[in-house]
């Protein structure tokens, strides 16, 4: 086990499962919920927390940065936190290696990215035999996403000579980009105005052709699942009162200014990152996207052959999702 996931369950020990001090009104449970990214996909969390739609249930959300799927997934297998956002790529080869890992609900259940090119080219033909960047090749988001948008585009990397290499975060992408490092990338569309500003080609939005994807999820093992239905389910609860607000478009400015609180003036006034929120991530019932699984795995199975034998039965369960909308839970978040 590395120092650094050391230092972090040395302080998950110290602060998990508190509660607010004993003149608090009513004491909450404070729950950890890791997250292994730094995007708009933790929107409901934010604006569950913002509005008091967690406080509701008697939870206080706290947030965890990790830097990684790795560390995060095994923190939330020491049970050093209950919860956890990440990518599901890293999460169906966990799986498949034995961790008791299962998906409760998406975050984020479509492609959010545009394939990017140099000016020079100017149609997806044109990126034949040139190179393509990726955060990392093997397990990661991009990497996977960019394969699964060749394809769908009509073009497959080894026949067309497309090399991807590993290039790093999104800003490292374009920068290299800008260099002439890489002739062209898959870029989260929050980026979409400086792309615009700085004249790139946008080849494909592989959201808008409905690319089989999803991006981020939310996770907990099955163990701790048992024995805390009643505890995901509050938690279930406060994230689908955030989601029927934020797509509610009375409250876009609310949701904009929580945005930019939380991932800074990079992200403009939010609209772009609000845009991405309700048309692509935020649903009313945001059940796992079993197409966009399915397609992960057929894409990771040629990394890791194990993962063709993840059953998504298996993998996803929506017991609580199933319930809150079979008794008419969901239903009257959106009665007006």
């Amino acid at each position: 086990m590395s120092k650094q996931l050391i230092s972090i369950l040395a302080l998950f020990t110290f602060l998990r499962w508190t509660s607010l001090p004993a003149n608090a009104q009513q004491p909450l449970t404070e729950v950890l919920v890791g997250k292994t990214f730094i995007n708009a996909v933790p929107a409901s969390f934010w604006i569950g927390t913002d509005r008091g739609f967690f406080k509701k249930y008697g939870l206080e959300i706290k947030i965890i940065q990790f830097t990684g799927n790795t560390i995060g997934t095994q923190a939330l297998l020491a049970g050093s936190i209950p919860f956890l956002m990440a990518g599901p790529h890293s999460s169906l080869a966990a799986r498949a290696g034995g961790a008791d890992l299962v998906e409760i609900a998406t975050l984020s259940p479509a492609m959010p990215y545009l394939m990017i090119a140099s000016k020079q080219i100017k149609s997806p033909d044109g990126l034949k035999g040139k190179i393509l960047g990726v955060a990392g090749i093997g397990l990661t988001g991009s990497y996977i996403a960019a394969v699964i948008g060749l394809r769908n585009l009509g073009l497959d990397p080894k026949r067309d000579k497309i090399t991807l290499i590993a290039t790093g975060t999104e800003t490292e992408r374009l920068a290299a980009l800008s260099r002439g490092r890489i002739d062209a990338t898959v870029i989260d569309q929050a980026y979409k105005p400086t792309i615009e500003k700085d004249g790139y080609s946008i080849l494909a939005d592989l959201g808008a052709r409905g690319v089989p994807w999803e991006h981020d999820v939310l996770l907990t093992t099955g163990q701790f699942l048992k024995g805390n239905f009643d505890l995901a389910e509050k938690l279930l609860k406060g994230l689908l009162e955030a989601n029927a607000f934020i797509l509610n478009p009375a409250n876009k400015e609310i949701v904009k200014k929580v945005l930019v609180k939380q991932l800074g003036d990079k992200m403009g006034d939010g609209s772009v990152a609000y845009d991405q929120l309700v048309s692509l991530w935020i649903k009313p019932r945001p059940y796992a996207n079993r197409k966009g699984l399915q397609s992960i795995i057929d894409e990771i199975k040629l990394i890791n052959p194990a993962v063709a034998n993840v059953k998504l039965d298996d993998f996803v369960n929506d017991a609580i999702l199933r319930k809150l909308d079979q008794n008419g839970f969901i239903d009257s978040l959106y009665k007006k």
